[in-house]
């Protein structure tokens, strides 16, 4: 019988990652300090990445490019993201706009704080299970609008709106 040597989380992210990225199986398994035939079963029970993650990543690059483009770019010098495989083409980020990012730790969620709590907000419109293929654009809109019109504790009892606008305006330097 064949000994296995379990992956954890961030190696099956990493060979997930490398792999669509079309690294070969001798070098994610020299980098990954791994044998090759670990790296070759991991991938075999996931073929499914060849697919979504392409999606996923170009997906995700998109819409940040798009929700970053318009800020003045002295006022978008960053951005944290957390370590999901839709992210490993981040360096779009700083190539299209000069802007850095930054990950967090695996699994410390308090330094996303502001992130976390903005989820469960949005799961109170959208619950866990949503099919998103039925929500539309406008159901989105709103939702975004309602959240950054909304007075928040952390800000004085401003709306996220209110503090973003009195940063741009009142910095001479973003204009």
């Amino acid at each position: 019988m064949r000994k296995t040597h379990k992956l954890t989380s961030n190696e099956r992210d990493s060979i997930a990652i490398l792999y669509a990225q079309k690294i070969s199986i001798s070098k994610i398994a020299k980098q990954l300090r791994r044998s090759k035939s670990t790296i070759s079963d991991e991938i075999r029970r996931n073929r499914r990445w060849d697919r979504n993650i392409k999606e996923w990543t170009y997906e995700a690059i998109r819409v940040q490019l798009t929700m970053f483009e318009d800020v003045p770019s002295k006022a978008r010098k960053s951005t944290t993201l957390d370590n999901g495989k839709e992210h490993f083409k981040h360096m779009k980020l700083k190539d299209k706009l000069d802007m850095d990012t930054y990950f967090c730790h695996p699994y410390c969620s308090g330094e996303r704080g502001t992130n976390e709590n903005t989820n469960g907000l949005i799961r109170r419109y959208f619950p866990k299970g949503t099919d998103f293929t039925k929500v539309t654009d406008e159901d989105v809109e709103l939702v975004l609008y309602e959240l950054n019109t909304r007075p928040r504790k952390c800000l004085g009892f401003q709306t996220p709106l209110e503090v973003f606008r009195s940063y741009i305006e009142n910095r001479s330097d973003l204009k």
